[in-house]
C-alpha cells in the first residue's frame, strides 16, 4: 500500500471511528437534535394529555436540561396544563413526566433514568393522588409500562419514530395541535361558565358515575405498598444529594370523589386528603411543601370534571337535568360515560385553572 493511500485509509478509519462514537454517544444519551425543538414546541406540550402512554417521559431522552419537572400518574397528564406551565415558568424549561397509576415504585426507575439523561431538575412537583402510596391489581402492569418509558431503548425510539411520522402526515409531533387546543379550550371555558353547578352536582348525586365505579373497583382491595416509607426515603436522599427542590400536591378530586372512596370501608385507604398529606410530609423530609385539600380548595368544582378530553362537539345542555343527563348517558358504552364525567381526572378547562392556580402558589 503507498504512503498516499494508507494516509487516505487512516483518516477514512478516523472518520468512522468519530461517527460511531457520536451514534453511541446519541444512544447513551437518547439526545437528538432533530427533536429537541419538537418536544420543546407548543404543538407536542398541548398534545401531551391526548395519548396519556407516557410520551412526556420519553420526551426526556430529546431534552439537554429542565429546570421544572412535573411527575405522577393519570393525575398529573389531566390536572396539569403543559403550554401553560411553560408559559408560567418562561424562560426556564418544564416537562411532564406523567405515566398511570404512577406509585411510590416509580421514583427508583426515575432516578435511574433522569441520570442516564444527564438531568439534573432544579424543581419537582409530584402530583400525588390517593393511589400513589398504594398497591392495588394493576401496579405490576403499570410498573412494566414505566420500565418500557424509562429503560427500553426500543420502546422510546418506536415513540420517537411515531412523533416523526406524525410530523410528516399533519406538521404536529402529536395529533391535538396547539391551535386545536387554543379551540377546544375556548369553547370549553364558555360553554361551562353557562353551566349551573347545582344541577351538574343534581345529576352527579341521582346516579352511579362510571368514573366512580371503576376508581371504587380499582381501590376496593388496594393496600399499603410495600415498603413505601423506604422508597420514599431513598427518593428523598437522591434529591438532597443532587440539590434538587420537591414540591408534592395531593389531589385534586373533587369532594363526590373523596366521599366516594371513604364509603368503600377499606381501611388501607387514608381517611382523607389531609391524613395522607400528613403521612407525605412526615415521610418525605426532604419536600419544600406537602398541599392537599379538594378541588373547591383550588376555586373547582364538578363542572371542570365534564367533558374530559374536550370534545368539541360535546352536548353540555344535557347537564341541565338529571333527566336530560340520562338520556344522553344511558346511550353511551362504559368509556363513553367515563370521557362525559371523570370524578377523578380535571377536563381541559380544570386543568388551565388549576394550573394557574398551582403555579401561583408555588413560586
Amino acid at each position: 500500500m503507498s504512503p498516499a493511500a494508507a494516509r487516505f485509509t487512516f483518516l477514512a478509519i478516523a472518520v468512522m471511528a468519530i461517527a460511531a462514537g457520536l451514534v453511541l454517544a446519541d444512544r447513551r444519551t437518547g439526545k437528538a437534535d432533530a427533536f429537541v425543538d419538537i418536544v420543546r414546541s407548543e404543538d407536542f406540550q398541548a398534545g401531551q394529555r391526548y395519548r396519556r402512554n407516557g410520551d412526556g417521559c420519553i420526551a426526556l431522552t430529546a431534552m439537554d436540561d429542565v429546570d421544572v419537572l412535573v411527575v405522577g400518574s393519570s393525575q398529573a397528564y389531566a390536572a396539569i396544563d403543559a403550554v401553560i406551565l411553560a408559559e408560567r415558568y418562561a424562560p426556564r424549561s418544564t416537562a411532564v413526566c406523567a405515566l398511570p397509576a404512577w406509585t411510590v415504585g416509580h421514583f427508583s426507575l426515575l432516578i435511574e433514568f433522569l441520570e442516564d439523561q444527564q438531568i439534573t431538575p432544579r424543581r419537582i412537583i409530584w402530583i400525588a393522588d390517593a393511589m400513589s402510596v398504594l398497591e392495588t391489581s394493576i401496579t405490576d402492569a403499570r410498573l412494566d409500562r414505566a420500565r418500557d418509558a424509562f429503560q427500553s431503548r426500543e420502546h422510546q425510539d418506536r415513540i420517537r419514530g411515531q412523533w416523526s411520522a406524525m410530523i410528516e402526515r399533519t406538521g404536529a409531533p402529536l395529533p391535538v395541535n396547539a391551535e386545536e387546543r387554543r379551540t377546544r379550550l375556548a369553547r370549553q371555558l364558555q360553554a361551562l361558565d353557562a353551566l349551573i353547578p347545582e344541577a351538574v352536582e343534581a345529576v352527579v348525586a341521582s346516579r352511579d358515575m362510571a368514573s366512580f365505579s371503576a376508581l371504587s373497583t380499582l381501590l376496593a382491595d388496594a393496600r399499603p405498598y410495600p415498603r413505601r416509607q423506604e422508597l420514599l426515603a431513598q427518593f428523598c436522599a437522591a434529591l438532597d444529594q443532587r440539590g434538587v427542590m420537591l414540591d408534592v400536591v395531593v389531589g385534586p378530586p373533587p369532594r363526590e370523589t373523596i366521599e366516594r372512596m371513604q364509603a368503600l370501608g377499606n381501611p388501607d385507604l387514608p381517611e382523607s386528603l389531609e391524613a395522607l398529606g400528613v403521612d407525605l410530609e412526615a415521610w418525605l423530609p426532604c419536600a419544600r411543601r406537602v398541599i392537599a385539600r379538594d378541588a373547591a380548595g383550588w376555586g373547582l368544582d364538578l363542572r371542570h370534571y365534564v367533558n374530559r378530553m374536550g370534545d368539541p362537539d360535546y352536548p353540555y345542555q344535557v347537564w341541565s337535568s338529571t333527566e336530560a343527563y340520562a338520556a344522553y348517558a344511558d346511550r353511551l358504552d362504559r368509556n363513553g360515560r367515563i370521557e362525559s364525567f371523570d370524578g377523578n381526572h380535571l377536563s381541559l378547562a380544570g386543568a388551565a385553572l388549576f394550573t394557574e392556580a398551582l403555579a401561583s402558589e408555588l413560586d
